[in-house]
């Protein structure tokens, strides 16, 4: 088998443990990678369909491969270095498989470099050829979290002058914004037709805003059943 440079080789590689590697011995003829948001469809009264983006869903792939059971007398092998037999392969990737640690998975040559779980293997024959394993990796992303203990931090209550009333500090709000709202609901955010509905001291969600209009605020109930549009004078702090 020729030997390629480090910078063209295209290899498939798996790390584990203290910076432990192994390259499968034949490349997979196929791997698609999907990046994905989470994304969700809200109908908006008198606007109509809207995407609310989502965050990052973990990326998954499940691939095929080919472990030769005869390895020093097969021509298609593409890995620089080897084991010396399948099984040596098939009896790391089981245990790695059963110790439920993160890897990471990487394409030599590409950008490819992912931290992952094995989420499932399999290996067997195919078509009664007993010269090579066909095996199907399935790889998932793994990202690390840690549950934290936060303290809540104790406010200094501030004494207000006497003769001078405190106004209240203005609501912050943006698209998402949790508010409690009490007012008449409107179709559009220039006013346009009285919804037949109010809400009162009610906890809901604003989708859009529309910072010039006399009624900017598009709000929504917390399980995303449209509302209306409101005025900023009739929302509050949640």
């Amino acid at each position: 088998m020729s030997k390629m440079s480090k910078s063209t080789h295209m290899g498939f590689y798996i790390t584990y443990g203290k910076n432990k590697t192994f390259e499968l011995p034949v490349n997979p003829a196929e791997v698609s990678i999907k990046y994905e948001t989470d994304d969700k469809q809200t109908n908006i009264i008198s606007y109509g369909e809207i995407n609310q983006i989502g965050e990052y869903k973990l990326r998954n792939f499940d691939f095929d491969f080919v472990l030769p059971r005869h390895m020093k007398v097969t021509h298609y092998l593409t890995a620089n270095k080897l084991k010396s037999r399948a099984q040596d392969y098939l009896s790391l990737l089981i245990k790695l498989y059963k110790a439920k640690k993160p890897i990471r998975f990487v394409i030599s040559s590409t950008a490819v470099s992912i931290k992952m779980t094995i989420a499932g293997f399999t290996f067997g024959f195919k078509d009664g050829y007993a010269d090579e394993y066909a095996c199907t990796l399935s790889l998932r992303e793994y990202r690390s979290y840690a549950a934290k203990r936060v303290k809540p931090k104790k406010k200094k209550k501030k004494s207000a002058k006497k003769g001078k009333t405190r106004s209240k500090s203005a609501v912050k709000v943006s698209r998402g914004s949790i508010v409690v709202a009490t007012a008449s609901l409107y179709s559009t955010a220039v006013g346009g037709t009285k919804l037949n509905a109010t809400v009162k001291n009610r906890t809901v969600k604003v989708m859009l805003i529309s910072p010039n209009a006399k009624y900017p605020y598009y709000i929504q109930t917390l399980t995303n059943q449209p509302l209306g549009w409101i005025s900023k004078s009739n929302v509050r702090g949640s």
